[in-house]
């Protein structure tokens, strides 16, 4: 419903004129003999654009058509991507996220129609024997097909209102996450959390071809606690020695990225934004040597910035910020980019980017001055990435139906 009053609006404006829009919801008409003045939309849109709201919308329509078509003929559709999909979670999915070991993937998604409240779950992954064939029964030697993925069991972490950024500790015991709770004063806030996730591992008989037992993995949520307090914390990021994480603070209307010292929980600004400055998705580089994030400024302008971590005097040990932080801006702030990841080595960063009109994936090295960012997806239902894994997947977001959410992985 947005999505459409907001394309409609802006039709109105380019067929129109924006003047026309203060006329059309000032316009009243008297009623009783002019005791009452009312506002009738269908009559007001008539009066001032000089034809019904039924003509224009037909129109509207044919021009989305005309527009949408156009966007198609040049994009693909999703199974292109040559992978089946993950169904992972509820209909709805915000969230996906591996843990460094490969074993669990975190999942924050909404419940159902039904029930369409949010929940976080993690999946415990292991890897399955393809069943063998009666000849490769007679002949242990041959070679078998490559083991597959079986997700063997859905833990509960939390329900409510999360912020869709996770981050796993590089143990993967601990899965940080925002989500909405009371602050002190009683307000509704969002703040960081953790859960520890413990394993329980069973023996399991193995048939003898394989000579050996297998093992069988399960998992448990341990201790979960709050890390922050009335914050307004959000998007966190785990130090790569486990031992502190960044986040978003959102004060008096400004955003500001901070350091949390997991042991004796002190904080430490990273930047000093003033005024009308918003942060959206951060990402820590692989070695913790700088910040990757998407900034929005007063004038409504959307940049991709770096930010490095490091004390010049000592290349290799992040520090507190420098009296001129060490920044770089990558993209133009008149482009919708967003959502930065960094490839497990450290030297590309994957963004998801608006310019197609929905969201695709793009690929830019950020330590090049200058660099051009290049496509890697140009879905026509449009693709958004959550995580370029250890393992050098991508796990891209995307659907081709409103009904649910599909979970790529490429």
């Amino acid at each position: 419903m947005y999505a459409s009053g907001n394309a409609q609006l802006r039709y109105f404006a380019s067929t129109y004129g924006d003047t026309l829009l203060p006329a059309l919801f000032a316009h009243r008409e008297d009623k009783l003999g002019g005791l009452v003045k009312i506002h009738d939309f269908q009559s007001a849109f008539r009066d001032v654009a000089g034809t019904s709201f039924k003509a224009f919308t037909d129109d509207w329509r044919r021009h989305m058509a005309i527009y949408y078509h156009t966007l198609a003929g040049g994009m693909q559709r999703l199974d292109s991507l040559g992978t089946t999909p993950d169904t992972l979670g509820g209909p709805y999915v915000q969230s996906v996220l591996d843990s460094p070991d490969g074993r669990l993937t975190a999942v924050v998604s909404i419940v159902s129609n039904d029930q369409p409240f949010q929940r976080l779950e993690v999946f415990a992954k292991r890897a399955e024997r393809p069943a063998m064939s009666d000849s490769a029964q007679a002949n242990p030697s041959s070679k078998l097909d490559p083991p597959t993925t079986r997700y063997t069991s859905r833990i509960t972490i939390a329900e409510g209102s999360f912020n869709p950024v996770l981050a796993w500790s590089p143990d993967s015991r601990h899965l940080h996450w925002s989500a909405t709770g009371r602050a002190r004063d009683g307000s509704l806030v969002h703040d960081l959390y953790r859960a520890e996730l413990r394993p329980e591992t069973r023996i399991k008989r193995s048939p003898p071809l394989f000579g050996q037992a297998d093992t069988l993995t399960r998992f448990y949520v341990g201790r979960t606690e709050a890390l922050t307090r009335g914050r307004r914390a959000v998007h966190p990021q785990v130090t790569p020695d486990g031992k502190g994480l960044y986040f978003v603070a959102n004060d008096r209307g400004t955003g500001n990225i901070h350091h949390l010292d997991l042991a004796t929980r002190t904080e430490r600004p990273v930047t000093r934004h003033q005024g009308d400055v918003q942060i959206g998705r951060i990402a820590l580089h692989p070695a913790g040597t700088h910040l990757a994030y998407a900034r929005f400024d007063a004038e409504g302008g959307r940049t991709l910035v770096i930010r490095d971590l490091r004390d010049p005097l000592d290349p290799q040990s992040p520090s507190a910020p420098l009296p001129q932080p060490l920044e770089r801006i990558l993209t133009d702030p008149a482009v919708d980019d967003r959502d930065p990841v960094w490839s497990p080595d450290g030297t590309r960063l994957a963004f998801t980017s608006m310019r197609d009109g929905v969201p695709n994936v793009w690929l830019i090295d950020p330590f090049t001055p200058g660099a051009a960012s290049e496509r890697i997806t140009a879905q026509f239902t449009g693709a958004s990435l959550l995580q370029w894994t250890q393992t050098g997947e991508l796990i891209l977001l995307a659907a081709d139906s409103k009904t649910r959410d599909r979970i790529y992985r490429v």
